[in-house]
């Protein structure tokens, strides 16, 4: 098993707080340039991104809802969704 995978998944928020202090530090990334697009837990992980302003927009693609609004509820933000006729 590589070290990657043998990871828990709660250090998957750590890990990509770390990638982006370290993109932001070398300059080649711009929190208010951003977006970050997600599949499953990485659908959170966009979201996460986006409420904690480490982007400035994030689609999130089969997201685990109760996980999302959670992260929402915790840090006070505005959700906001396509409508149903545009998926």
């Amino acid at each position: 098993m590589d070290s990657v995978s043998s990871k828990p998944p709660e250090s998957a928020p750590v890990d990509l707080e770390a990638a982006v202090t370290f993109l932001t530090g070398e300059g080649v990334a711009d929190t208010n340039r951003v977006a970050v697009v997600g599949t499953s837990i990485g659908a959170n992980l966009a979201v996460l991104a986006s409420l904690r302003k480490w982007a400035r927009a994030a689609a999130a693609l089969s997201p685990r809802t109760s996980a999302i609004e959670a992260l929402a509820a915790a840090t006070g933000a505005m959700l906001r969704a396509a409508p149903s006729e545009a998926i």
